[in-house]
C-alpha cells in the first residue's frame, strides 16, 4: 500500500503533488464502483500503472489540485492536456456524461467531500477549472462534435408489441413466459430491471379495498433511500393482454412451481428465479432478462420494425417507454414520479418531507393510464353458476393457492385471468401446455350451463377516480345486446353444429357492434359532459367579470377618496408650516416656556399679572450629532441640510461656533443660500415656493446658485419675488 501512495510524476506539472505520511488509523475509501475509474486517474497522475488491489490513503490524497484534475478530464476528453476549446478541430473523443461519471469517482475519494473548493481547500472536482472543461465538452456535443451518445431511447408502442411477440416464440419457459411476465411488471410498475428481478412472491397481496386488484411493493429501487418512499402500489389488469400484468402474472406464477422456482418458501423465495442466495439470485436473474431481452433486439424481425427509429435500445429503454407512456396518455410528470418511485433530486423543498409518498389516487390514476384499451377487472358470466371459488383453485391454481397457504392469498385473484386465456384462442402459443389442457378438460365437464363460444370470464371496465382525497374505482357495466349472453371481453354463442372458426368470426363481429355500440355511447356523454363543462367555464367567467368590475369600482372610489384626503391634510401641513409664531397668553405660560428662543417669565404682584422675556437659556442636552456637511445638487437638499441634516448629522442652522470652524469655507459659501431660504420662510413663505422660485430663477449646480444670490444680494438686485416687502 505504501508502494500506492508513492512516485508522485514530474511531468505535467505535478511536482507539487506532496507526498503526506500515512495515517495508521485512517481507513482507506472503497466503492466497488469508482475504484476503477479513479485507480486510472491516479495511474495517470503519478505515471504508473496500479493494480485494481491499490488502496490510497486520505491523507495521502490531500495534495490533489483543481488543475490535476481538469488536466485528467481534458487527456481523458482530447488526449492531451494542452486544449484550445475555441478550436473546433479538436473534437472531444468521449460524452459529458463519462467525464462527470470521473468526476465523482474522483470526489468520493477526496479527503473533503463536501466542500466547493475555496482556492486552498476543499474538494477540487468542485471548482471552475473542472467544471469548465465539462461544460466545453457539452458545448461540443450540442455542435454534433466529438462522440456520438450512446444512451438508450425508450421504445415505442409498435416495438413494445413486437418484442411481447417475439417472447412468446421464443420456446422456452424462461424466454417465454417469465421474461414476458417480468416486462409486463416491469412497464405496470415503472421499474428498472434489478427492481423487477428482486420482487418476491411475498410481495404481492391482495388490494385491501379492491378484491379484482393486487398490490406490490417494490423495496429495492435506486432512488429510494428510506422505506416511507415504498409505499404499496395498486396492480390492475388491462383489457390489452400485451400490456395486462394480472394476465401476465397469472399465467406465470402457476406454471413456475413446476420448474422449482418458489422452493425457498413464501416469505424468501424470489418470484422470477429459483436461486436462493440473496445476492448472487438477483444478480442472474437480472443478467438473464437483459440478456434476452438483447436477443430480441438484435433479431431480425424486431430490427425490421426498430431500424426505422434512430437511437440505441437497452434494457433501460422499458423503463423509459413506461414513463412516456403514462406522461403522454394525460399523467402529470409529478403524478410519474410517484408511481415510478422517483425522488426529486435538487427540489430540496421542504414540503417534501411532510407530503406522504403513498398517494393511492395518483398511483391508480398513472396505472390506468398504463392499462391499454382500460384498465379492467376479470369477473366470472353470469351464467358460469358453476365456476365456484372452490372448483377454481382445485383446477386453475392449485399450485398457487398451495404455495400461498392461506397468508396473503392472490389465487382466487389469478384464477380468473388464468381462466379467461386457458380458454381463448390467441393464447393457446402462450401457455404452458400441461396448466392449459388441465383447464380446458376440467372446463368440459361442467360449461353445460354455459352458452357455447362465451368464455365464462367478462372483461369489465373499470372507472378510477377521487372524492376527498379517497380512491374510488367503479366496475362499468357491460352493455346487453339481447344475443345471447354476449359481454364485454366475452364471445357470443352460435348454434352446436357450428366450427370453432364460425364461432370465432361470430365473435369477433358481435364484440366489434358492441365496441361501436359503447363509442358511440361513450361520445354521447362525453358530448354532454363538454356541454355541462363549457356552462359551468361560462357561469365562473361571468362571475369572475362580475366580481372583477365590482372591485375596480371600489378600487377607483378608494383611490379618489385617499386622494381628497391626502390633498386637504398636505394643505393643512403647509398652512400650519407658513403659520408666524405667536405669543402665549397668561393664560397659556405656566412657569417657563420656550418659544422662538425667549424665555417668557410670568409674575404676580399686588393681584397683577406682569410678563419678562428674556434670551432663553437652553436646558435642553445639546445636539451630539456630527457637525458634518454633505454633498448634494437640488437646493432642496440644502433646506434639509440647514432644518434638519443630512446622513444623521446636525442641521446647519444648529451649528455653534466651533463647529463652523471645522468646514468654515463650505460653510460660508453656502450661507447665503442659506440666509435668503430662512428669510423667505420666516415671511410666511412655504419652503417648497421658496425652492420652486429659487430655481425658477437661477440656473446651473447649487455652488453656482450660492454665488449669484451672494452677489445679487451685494448688489440689492435680487428679484421682486425673493425680495420682502415691508410697510411704510
Amino acid at each position: 500500500m505504501a508502494m500506492a501512495n508513492a512516485n508522485a510524476g514530474a511531468a505535467l506539472g505535478l511536482e507539487d503533488v506532496p507526498e503526506l505520511p500515512e495515517a495508521p488509523t485512517e481507513q482507506p475509501k472503497y466503492n466497488r464502483d469508482y475504484h476503477r475509474l479513479f485507480i486510472k486517474f491516479m495511474s495517470w497522475l503519478h505515471k504508473r500503472t496500479y493494480t485494481k488491489a491499490a488502496r490510497f490513503q486520505p491523507s495521502a490524497l490531500g495534495g490533489i489540485q483543481p488543475h490535476h484534475v481538469a488536466d485528467y478530464l481534458k487527456w481523458r476528453a482530447y488526449g492531451t492536456t494542452d486544449v484550445d476549446f475555441k478550436d473546433l478541430e479538436q473534437n472531444p473523443t468521449c460524452r459529458s456524461s463519462t467525464l462527470e461519471q470521473d468526476k465523482k469517482a474522483i470526489s468520493f475519494y477526496m479527503p473533503i467531500k463536501g466542500a466547493t473548493w475555496n482556492g486552498t481547500s476543499g474538494n477540487p472536482t468542485k471548482s471552475d477549472p473542472v467544471n469548465e472543461v465539462v461544460k466545453e465538452v457539452k458545448k461540443a456535443e450540442t455542435q454534433h462534435r466529438g462522440k456520438k451518445s450512446c444512451a438508450t431511447r425508450d421504445l415505442t408502442e409498435t416495438e413494445y408489441r413486437k418484442v411481447v411477440h417475439e417472447l412468446y416464440g421464443k420456446g422456452s419457459f424462461e424466454s417465454t413466459i417469465r421474461t414476458a411476465c417480468m416486462l409486463k411488471q416491469q412497464v405496470h410498475l415503472i421499474t428498472r430491471t434489478d427492481d423487477i428481478s428482486k420482487l418476491k412472491y411475498s410481495d404481492y397481496k391482495p388490494h385491501p379495498d379492491f378484491p379484482f386488484a393486487l398490490s406490490c411493493k417494490v423495496h429495492w429501487s435506486k432512488n429510494i433511500s428510506e422505506e416511507r418512499q415504498c409505499p404499496d402500489q395498486i396492480i390492475l389488469g388491462s383489457m390489452d393482454t400485451d400490456f395486462c400484468a394480472m394476465l401476465g402474472l397469472a399465467n406465470y406464477m402457476e406454471a413456475s412451481f413446476n420448474y422449482g422456482y418458489g422452493a425457498a418458501g413464501r416469505e424468501d423465495a424470489f418470484l422470477f428465479t429459483p436461486e436462493s442466495d440473496p445476492k448472487l439470485a438477483p444478480k442472474h436473474c437480472n443478467a438473464a432478462y437483459r440478456n434476452i431481452l438483447k436477443a430480441v433486439f438484435l433479431s431480425a424481425p424486431f430490427l425490421a420494425v426498430a431500424l426505422l427509429i434512430a437511437g440505441v435500445l437497452g434494457s433501460h429503454s422499458i423503463r423509459k417507454f413506461a414513463a412516456t407512456l403514462a406522461r403522454g396518455m394525460g399523467a402529470t410528470a409529478d403524478e410519474v414520479d410517484i408511481r415510478g418511485r422517483w425522488k426529486a433530486r435538487l427540489s430540496g423543498r421542504v414540503v417534501d418531507a411532510y407530503i406522504s409518498p403513498e398517494q393511492p389516487w395518483i398511483d391508480a390514476r398513472v396505472a390506468e393510464k398504463l392499462c391499454m384499451g382500460a384498465p379492467i377487472a376479470y369477473k366470472l358470466h353470469p351464467d358460469a353458476k358453476r365456476v365456484t371459488p372452490d372448483w377454481l383453485i382445485e383446477h386453475v391454481v392449485p399450485r398457487t393457492h398451495a404455495f400461498y397457504d392461506g397468508v396473503n392469498d392472490i389465487s382466487l385473484h389469478l384464477a380468473l385471468p388464468l381462466l379467461w386465456a386457458a380458454l381463448d384462442e390467441s393464447w393457446e402459443e402462450r401457455m404452458e401446455p400441461p396448466v392449459r389442457v388441465r383447464i380446458q378438460d376440467a372446463y368440459e365437464r361442467i360449461k353445460a350451463d354455459i352458452p357455447v363460444g362465451v368464455n365464462p370470464v367478462v372483461k369489465v371496465p373499470l372507472s378510477i377516480w377521487t372524492h376527498n382525497t379517497k380512491l374510488h374505482i367503479n366496475e362499468i357495466e357491460p352493455m346487453d345486446t339481447g344475443g345471447g349472453g354476449g359481454t364485454a371481453g366475452g364471445t357470443t354463442g352460435t348454434t352446436g353444429q357450428a366450427s370453432t372458426r364460425q364461432v370465432a368470426n361470430q365473435s369477433r363481429q358481435v364484440t366489434a357492434m358492441q365496441t361501436q355500440q359503447q363509442v358511440r355511447t361513450n361520445e354521447e356523454i362525453l358530448t354532454r359532459i363538454i356541454a355541462q363543462h363549457n356552462q359551468l367555464q361560462q357561469l365562473i367567467a361571468q362571475e369572475g367579470r362580475t366580481r372583477d368590475s365590482a372591485a375596480a369600482a371600489l378600487r377607483g372610489w378608494l383611490e379618489t377618496w385617499l386622494g381628497a384626503e391626502l390633498t386637504k391634510l398636505n394643505g393643512n401641513i403647509c398652512r400650519i408650516a407658513v403659520q408666524p409664531p405667536r405669543m402665549a397668553t397668561p393664560d397659556q405660560v405656566d412657569g417657563n416656556l420656550f418659544r422662538n428662543g425667549l424665555t417668557v417669565e410670568m409674575t404676580r404682584r399686588n393681584g397683577q399679572t406682569s410678563l419678562r422675556y428674556r434670551q432663553a437659556v437652553a436646558t435642553t442636552p445639546a445636539d451630539s450629532r456630527p457637525a458634518k456637511l454633505a454633498k448634494y445638487r437640488t437646493v432642496g437638499s440644502a433646506w434639509q441640510e440647514w432644518m434638519h441634516g443630512i446622513g444623521g448629522n446636525k442641521p446647519a442652522k444648529n451649528f455653534t461656533a466651533e463647529d463652523i470652524r471645522a468646514c468654515k469655507s463650505t460653510y460660508s459659501r453656502r450661507k447665503p443660500l442659506w440666509t435668503l431660504m430662512a428669510t423667505l420662510v420666516n415671511a410666511q413663505k412655504a419652503p417648497a415656493w421658496v425652492i420652486s422660485k429659487i430655481e425658477e430663477h437661477y440656473k446651473g449646480s447649487v455652488l453656482n446658485i450660492t454665488a449669484a444670490i451672494k452677489q445679487d444680494t451685494i448688489m440689492g438686485s435680487l428679484h421682486e419675488d425673493l425680495c420682502i416687502v415691508r410697510a411704510q
